[in-house]
């Protein structure tokens, strides 16, 4: 006759050690989920920050008269110049795109804002449009990231 008193509790004790190893590797998949998301959330951002340097270099593109007339730079950190309504001069179209250009960098990327500068090498390179904004890291840490696109003279 088999005397099954012996293994009394086995079982429980399996169940309980496969629940913690679940548990583990529940908290493990946890912590690759957020660090995806945060990583995906950074990149959006860089995407942003792309998208809105191109759309100001298109805006220069459309006022050609304005951009050869140097009326885009230098431009300050949160511009406050006004803009116009009705038919626009270059530098009145300038003034404007500028204007509409920092609400959309604000709008769109945590502490944003974007400056047009001539370009660091050469001022017959055309300029620089920088757009700055914050980010955090695998760590939480926030860091402070630039793009910054150069638009030429044609």
């Amino acid at each position: 006759m088999l005397n099954l008193k012996k293994q009394t509790g086995f079982t429980l004790i399996e169940v309980m050690v496969s629940l913690v190893v679940l548990a583990v590797g529940l908290l493990g998949l946890m912590a690759v989920q957020i660090l995806a998301l945060k990583n995906n959330t950074n990149a959006d951002f860089r995407s942003r920050a792309t998208i809105l340097a191109y759309d100001m270099a298109e805006r220069m593109r459309a006022n050609k008269a304005g951009f050869d007339s140097g009326n885009y730079s230098p431009t300050p950190a949160n511009y406050t110049g006004t803009g116009c309504t009705a038919a626009c001069s270059p530098s009145q179209m300038a003034s404007q795109d500028i204007l509409v250009w920092q609400a959309d960098i604000a709008a769109s990327l945590p502490e944003g804002t974007g400056t047009i500068a001539t370009a660091a090498t050469n001022a017959t390179d055309g300029l620089d449009i920088t757009i700055l904004w914050e980010e955090t890291d695998k760590s939480g840490e926030s860091l402070d990231k630039s793009f910054i696109l150069r638009v030429r003279n044609q």
